[in-house]
């Protein structure tokens, strides 16, 4: 298998690379701004259609993993580049795909495309509540893989953490002081799954192989387990001294339910918030 990431430099790509290993052949496509290249970093605009094409004219790919994106309060702050770059850029490597005979696109999208509004573990059929700018580029991007000729699975994934990801929640109240408290929006109200970016990774590679119903499929990615604000400050208060300053309380959810991602891509999650130094 010839595997092409883009967003290598990226925070999942951090944890795709040590997952793989240095064996595997793979070609990471990383931004054209990037300081330095590894031996197998290509620099790589995915909102340029011809050098998507130029790149896999010559790297022939098998399958493309697609980190690449703009993410968070740029999205917001800039949501015309969100969109070329979000869904233009999918567009880009759907359409180059088709021509160059990739057999398999895997996107890594978003939990947030369910919103925060429902109160029990959303299935991949729940209804969608795109809200923030980055929801609803990623799920145009869905759209994109799914109006497209090429075999794709969208991964939708939820809260991810660790040492890969130093701007997640967890990372940010272990890395906090009394001077600089995390801030968080209520305790028991506010609940989220916790993914580590390890078990992320597995689940990208596991959607490169396997088997689908149709020619676009997507799957929830997290550990299907709902933890409160206060759940996570006594877990990680376990870990070290943790500071947190609780703003006024949020009624907020969002949890998976990864049966789905159990049953069809053989995946379920390994690392718990005990391992959120690895």
């Amino acid at each position: 298998m010839t595997l092409l990431v883009t967003g290598g430099s990226g925070a999942l790509a951090s944890s795709l690379r040590a997952v793989l290993g240095a064996t595997a052949d793979v070609t990471w496509a990383v931004s054209p701004r990037a300081d330095r290249l590894g031996e197998r970093d290509v620099r790589l605009d995915v909102t340029d259609r011809l050098a998507v094409d130029a790149l896999l004219e010559d790297v022939r790919p098998t399958a493309i993993i697609h980190l690449a994106g703009l993410v968070g309060a740029r999205c917001e702050s800039d949501y015309e580049t969100a969109v070329a770059v979000n869904v233009g850029g999918v567009r880009n490597i759907a359409g180059a795909a088709e021509v160059y005979g990739v057999g398999r696109v895997v996107l890594a999208s978003t939990a947030a495309v369910y919103g925060t509004s429902y109160h029990a573990p959303a299935a991949e059929n729940a209804p969608i509540d795109a809200v923030s700018a980055y929801a609803k580029t990623k799920y145009a991007a869905e759209l994109e893989l799914q109006s497209s000729a090429v075999q794709s699975v969208a991964l939708r994934i939820f809260n991810v953490f660790g040492s890969t990801v130093p701007n997640s929640i967890v990372s940010k109240l272990l890395r906090s002081s009394p001077g600089r408290p995390t801030v968080m929006f209520g305790l028991e109200g506010y609940v989220r799954d916790y993914v580590h970016a390890h078990d992320v990774a597995r689940a990208l590679l596991l959607s490169v192989d396997v088997t689908i119903e149709s020619h676009h499929e997507c799957f929830n990615v997290g550990s299907g387990v709902p933890i409160d604000n206060g759940t996570l400050l006594s877990v990680l208060g376990d870990l070290g001294t943790v500071h947190a300053r609780v703003e006024p309380a949020q009624s907020s959810y969002s949890c998976a339910d990864t049966t789905r991602a159990g049953s069809a891509l053989g995946f379920s999650t390994c690392l718990n918030l005990a391992d959120a130094r690895l």
